[in-house]
């Protein structure tokens, strides 16, 4: 089932003026709820009730549409056409030199001004044997400097103890595109992540620089503090002596998977010892971003119940091709062709221990 409320009304931004909703997607029997909205296609709240019948929020967010529009965190949202960083906010395609947005120390992050985190979808609900949103929106030639006139579509499926997320996408010229969500968990509902549990099967990493860009080496994580094919407090990663996540604050960095990963299945899981809840990750794209929000630091958006932000409150797991790979011969081919169709999936499943 799903129900529809207002949230509120955008003032900035290029879809000022507009209403934007909530969709709340649950049905009887199942322990999740998720609720969704049609700006930025947010993933606005996940309420998993423990076995205990307490329920708690698994994602942070924010209480008014408000704080969404102007905190630059990307709280919950889609971002593309290009998640992560390019380099400089430049690439070359077909002989053609593309400029984009600078938004991030230099660098073009998450789809630049005005990605698709800031547009207004237009919403399908969708009752089956699951539960679905789709989410649907344009993205025109020229949209913050990128080539090709792109509609796309994200699908949110509420499963009995998990969801989805589908990308499908098209486009009339060649341009890149690297699509993922923003979510950010917090399996306690409060606090920090620094308990967490953090398992993936990951065996390389990409080290950056201090404007967390790329070097361009791809590496083993055997030995650093970014190996977590054991599962591995936070905590204790980065309190590893490393120099990359000294460079970000924490951890940053894109993860990825082994050569053969080309499929959807499980690819890593979260699991915080103080609530009993874990969750499962699945994935069909070649690497991850894992973010331990080093950057919520700003007291001015407290999150939804009045909870400040703090460091290391949430984690993000990313799925995505590999960052930058635009500039970096041998990365992922984020090129979408005419003709081509875009797809991805990526999967979150909860549970209790």
């Amino acid at each position: 089932m799903v129900s529809k409320s207002l949230f509120g009304t955008l003032k900035i931004g290029p879809f000022a003026g507009r209403e934007v909703y909530l969709y709340k997607i649950y049905f009887p029997g199942s322990p999740l709820t998720i609720t969704v909205s049609d700006f930025g296609a947010i993933l606005y709240d996940v309420q998993f009730t423990k076995n205990d019948r307490k329920t708690v929020s698994l994602v942070r967010g924010y209480e008014t549409l408000d704080f969404y529009e102007r905190a630059n965190d990307y709280m919950g949202s889609v971002v593309g056409r290009v998640g992560n960083r390019i380099k400089k906010g430049r690439f070359k395609l077909n002989g053609n030199t593309y400029n984009l947005y600078k938004n991030n120390m230099g660098n073009h992050l998450h789809g630049g001004q005005y990605g698709f985190n800031y547009k207004v979808y237009e919403a399908e609900c969708t009752d089956s044997a699951h539960v679905s949103l789709l989410l649907k929106a344009v993205s025109p030639d020229g949209d913050e400097g990128y080539p090709g006139c792109v509609s796309y579509s994200v699908r949110y499926t509420l499963e009995k103890n998990g969801f989805t997320i589908e990308y499908n996408a098209d486009t009339d010229k060649p341009t890149p595109l690297n699509l993922t969500n923003h979510s950010y968990f917090n399996l306690n509902g409060e606090g920090t992540v620094l308990d967490h549990v953090l398992q993936l099967d990951c065996d390389r990493y990409i080290p950056i620089d201090n404007k967390l860009i790329p070097t361009g080496e791809i590496c083993k994580v055997s030995g650093t503090a970014l190996d977590f094919n054991s599962p591995r407090q936070i905590s204790e990663a980065l309190r590893t002596k490393d120099e990359n996540v000294d460079l970000a604050s924490g951890i940053d960095h894109c993860l990825v998977f082994p050569e053969d990963s080309s499929y959807y299945c499980k690819r890593g899981s979260v699991y915080s010892p103080k609530s009993g809840i874990y969750m499962d990750f699945y994935t069909d794209l070649p690497a991850v971003q894992v973010y331990t929000g080093n950057f919520l630091i700003f007291d001015e958006f407290p999150f939804r119940g009045g909870e400040p932000e703090q460091k290391h409150a949430a984690i993000c797991l990313e799925s995505e091709y590999l960052i930058d790979s635009l500039n970096h011969e041998g990365f992922s081919d984020i090129v979408l062709n005419p003709g081509n169709h875009f797809y991805s999936k990526t999967g979150y499943y909860f549970g209790q221990k």
